[in-house]
């Protein structure tokens, strides 16, 4: 009995250097590989099908593949999360900042990924899709291989979609404290917000923040004040000096 070229391919192993190429294009995105990708780089489909045939890799979705078989890291999943939404898709809010380095989990949430208007993007499970307005395609920078809205513009949509007010602030009060964005970029993403019940609410953080503030309890305490009408306190500054870091 003959058999078929193709009925060979599944029944081997694929070439090492096949093999090689396939873990350089996941190496860029953490392990994540996009099936399109795959196929634009030349290499043949059931390279890809053997190894998820056997075991050592894992199909993650109609257009990813991790390339182990273990539980997904929080980077992979957001990877994931962005390529199975759409090409025009991009990591936002929370799961922006998170992604770019961001300390502050919020695990119920989800992972959260714009998406333009009218782009008809997939909705997998465990992500929470933003078709949206307010999505620009010159506000998404590339993290370690997956498309991100930047960090300024990803804390303003982060606060607009928290479950509450006080979360909202939080929010914008650690971007700033952990220096993701300056105070500056951040007032001018605020300022791109129209017709929000939360505007007021952001464009008196931010402006909290360019006082000085850098901490929840110093926006709580700043809020009392102005309800009160007393004067503000003086706020803390940074010195940099010989020995390091002051804060005065």
């Amino acid at each position: 009995m003959l058999v078929g070229p193709s009925v060979l391919r599944m029944t081997t192993a694929p070439p090492d250097d096949l093999r090689a190429r396939l873990l350089d294009l996941a190496e860029r995105r953490d392990g994540v590989l996009h099936r399109p990708e795959v196929l634009h780089a030349g290499i043949p489909r059931w390279v890809l099908q053997a190894e998820l045939r056997v075991g050592r890799w894992q199909r993650t979705g109609p257009q990813t593949v991790v390339v182990h078989n273990g539980p997904l890291s929080a980077r992979q999943r957001r990877a994931v999360a962005v390529l199975e939404v759409g090409p025009r898709a991009a990591l936002d809010g929370l799961s922006a900042l998170q992604h770019t380095g961001l300390d502050l989990d919020d695990d119920a949430a989800g992972v959260h990924v714009i998406a333009p208007k009218g782009s008809t993007p997939k909705h997998p499970r465990g992500v929470r899709v933003h078709e949206s307005r307010r999505f620009h395609e010159d506000d998404v920078v590339v993290r370690h291989g997956v498309r991100c809205v930047q960090p300024a513009v990803a804390a303003v949509h982060g606060a607009l979609w928290a479950r509450s007010d006080r979360a909202a602030r939080l929010l914008l009060v650690v971007v700033v404290q952990q220096g993701l964005a300056t105070v500056e970029h951040l007032q001018d993403a605020v300022a791109q917000v129209r017709r929000s019940p939360r505007g007021r609410l952001l464009r008196a953080t931010a402006a909290d923040l360019r006082s000085g503030v850098r901490a929840l309890g110093e926006l709580d305490l700043a809020r009392l004040l102005r309800r009160h009408g007393l004067p503000q306190p003086d706020r803390q500054v940074v010195r940099r000096r010989p020995s390091g870091r002051q804060y005065l």
